[in-house]
């Protein structure tokens, strides 16, 4: 994976109330996460991949569930699918 600046403090503003819901437990985050999150709110296809409990899941599901909730009322999307491979972590999806 290629390098990325520590992007956390913009990350952090531009998610703005989800990022507790998602981050506020973890002092930092993980590269994967540092790489992906900015361009996903930025509306760019990101593919990611990356060893089990490296935080692919939030890197997506955190900035998706900003632009759901930011959507204007009516809009035809964003829309989000996202199939776990646990149901251990669909329960903590649904927690947050």
């Amino acid at each position: 994976m290629a390098t990325h600046p520590n992007n956390t403090g913009k990350i952090q503003k531009k998610l703005g109330s989800v990022w507790s819901q998602f981050f506020g437990r973890f002092a930092r985050l993980t590269p994967i996460q540092n790489a992906a999150i900015l361009p996903i709110l930025d509306g760019k296809n990101v593919m990611l991949l990356s060893p089990t409990a490296s935080g692919k899941t939030e890197g997506v599901i955190a900035p998706m569930t900003k632009l759901i909730l930011d959507r204007p009322e009516g809009s035809c999307g964003p829309f989000l699918l996202y199939i776990a491979p646990t149901r251990a972590l669909v329960a903590d999806l649904k927690h947050r």
